[in-house]
């Protein structure tokens, strides 16, 4: 069959022929098989047992995905074969995430050990638009120049809700409670710019006989007046 290919294209039929196999072996009527990702070498079954014992810091991430889609944590986690993003002409719900996260952050910094209801409320709502600003023009500054159009629109809509947010909270009160620290990390490297509450010891969890190692991040910990009680 070969012989009637053009030249040029007969190197390929090969790798083509190769992967017509995966996916017929893929959707094949039968029980999960190598092709699904089940992985039945012995030598590496060992190297990934190994990898993932008592020693293995888990993070809230890992947990998280193996529990929402094991093979999808095979693929991240364990091969690390990163996900393909699709182009969007838009923010992606990252960016739009990670700048509420940022300005929320830097906004209960701004008023630490304090309860917002006894800040002025034009104070606060302006202090929120201009940390909004900020990160706005940090997170997004080229998409700002290519539509900039999408980004007025985005932008006024990042701001309306966290002022939103504040006035919601300016109303209802802080009940007693007031935000004290910040991105506190355990099991991590310490940084010059680690809360005072982090540490690099990791949560260790007693599991019958064993003992698993955790790492992870809190957001944000509130202490009550009398600091004898956390919030997380």
């Amino acid at each position: 069959a070969n012989a009637s290919l053009l030249p040029e294209l007969a190197g390929s039929v090969g790798e083509v022929t190769a992967r017509v196999g995966v996916e017929r072996g893929r959707y094949a009527i039968s029980a999960f098989n190598e092709f699904d990702g089940v992985l039945n070498a012995p030598g590496i079954v060992e190297q990934i047992k190994g990898y993932y014992d008592t020693h293995h810091r888990f993070s809230a991430n890992q947990i998280e995905t193996y529990i929402d889609c094991p093979f999808r944590f095979m693929m991240n986690k364990v091969l690390q074969i990163p996900s393909l993003d699709t182009p969007e002409r838009g923010f992606s719900v990252m960016t739009i995430g990670t700048i509420y996260h940022n300005v929320l952050e830097q906004f209960y910094k701004a008023y630490r050990d304090v309860a917002l209801e006894s800040v002025n409320l034009n104070e606060a709502l302006e202090t929120v638009e201009n940390l909004t600003d900020t990160e706005f023009t940090k997170r997004a500054g080229g998409f700002v120049e290519a539509y900039p159009g999408i980004a007025r629109v985005e932008r006024s809509r990042i701001v309306e809700t966290l002022r939103r947010h504040v006035r919601v909270h300016h109303e209802n009160g802080s009940e007693g409670w007031s935000p004290q620290y910040f991105e506190v990390t355990f099991g991590e490297p310490l940084t010059d710019h680690s809360d005072p509450l982090s540490t690099a010891e990791v949560f260790s969890l007693e599991v019958g006989k064993e003992s698993f190692q955790f790492t992870g991040r809190i957001d944000r910990v509130d202490l009550n007046e009398e600091k004898t009680m956390a919030r997380l």
